[in-house]
């Protein structure tokens, strides 16, 4: 129900999809862009080392000679191209402090492009809100700015807080890797993708609803943290789960069969439906724990059953706010 209402109310706020595609494509054009040139550094002083060149050399021969069918230095070719590439690690090993300056610029770009992103994804839930509440549909910029000091504040949240789960979890991803490679052999990335998409779905399910608490609430996200523990029961705290689990799955599935069927033009599609859909999940389990109707598309209202004990007048005072 969650899961099929937030996808249903992403399709149906189309022109909001086209421009989170248009700010995350930018943010990614620009993203790569600053990236190459910061890592440039590093890798223009490895190509110009004797190493690098004697590596082109290298598999210029070897693909030379297999061309050819000759097989003297192909049977050589694992040793030789151990050796060659432990004389570009060295290389890079010798440069260090630079190595280490450019993996710092790297990463410090990477969260600056989610303190944007999220700058966007916060503005969208405030566009989701609208749809949900009245069928509004704000302009994007505008709304930016009116919702400007909270969408900061979301976004440093967003920043920290990711920072630090990524580190946590793809520590212990490696560690799982390690352990697991010994027995489960190929089986092992499935064991990790398992363990990831689990521990992502337990993270939204405790504090997927902030961004909906700030919209709806105007709480700070201090207050929207603190709030999202409060009254959790077990219940449903595992349909929370299960709905981003699912959503977790639908995402994947849906990408990866639609770009193997495209040949990977359909992620110009898939990349702000779900992206959308995420935040309109997240508004739906807010909408659904508060006990308040909401509008899926112009054609569907849901109203909580608990709202409907109260009278078949109420339908007759849903007014729609085109």
């Amino acid at each position: 129900m969650k899961v099929s209402n937030g996808i249903k109310i992403a399709i149906a706020n189309k022109p909001l999809c086209y421009k989170t595609l248009f700010s995350r494509t930018l943010i990614s054009m620009i993203l790569t862009a600053t990236c190459f040139l910061v890592a440039s550094i590093i890798i223009n002083d490895v190509m110009q080392s004797e190493a690098y060149k004697e590596f082109i050399q290298f598999m210029r021969t070897f693909i030379k000679n297999f061309v050819t069918l000759q097989d003297e230095t192909n049977a050589n070719f694992a040793s030789g191209l151990n050796t060659h590439l432990s004389a570009i690690f060295e290389v890079v090993k010798s440069r260090l402090g630079v190595v280490i300056t450019v993996f710092v610029s790297i990463l410090l770009l990477i969260q600056i492009a989610k303190f944007v992103t999220s700058l966007c994804d916060y503005v969208v839930a405030v566009n989701v809100n609208e749809h949900m509440s009245s069928l509004r549909h704000a302009k994007f910029f505008s709304t930016l700015i009116e919702h400007l000091k909270p969408a900061i504040k979301y976004s440093l949240y967003c920043v920290l807080s990711l920072f630090l789960y990524n580190v946590v979890i793809i520590s212990i991803s490696i560690l799982l890797f390690v352990v697991f490679i010994q027995f489960a052999g190929v089986y092992t990335l499935s064991i990790v993708l398992a363990f990831v998409l689990f521990a992502d779905a337990l993270r939204l399910t405790f504090v997927g609803m902030i961004p909906a608490k700030m919209v709806c609430e105007n709480s700070n996200v201090i207050s929207a943290f603190r709030s999202s523990f409060k009254g959790l029961k077990f219940k449903v705290m595992l349909e929370r789960f299960i709905s981003y689990f699912t959503m977790r799955i639908i995402h994947i599935v849906v990408t990866c069969v639609a770009a193997t069927f495209t040949f990977g033009v359909s992620v110009i599609v898939t990349i702000p439906l779900f992206s959308v859909a995420y935040i309109a999940v997240r508004f739906v389990d807010y909408y659904t724990a508060t006990i308040k109707k909401y509008y899926v598309n112009f054609d569907n209202i849901v109203v909580p059953k608990e709202l409907r004990t109260k009278g078949e007048q109420l339908l007759n005072e849903v007014d729609v706010d085109a």
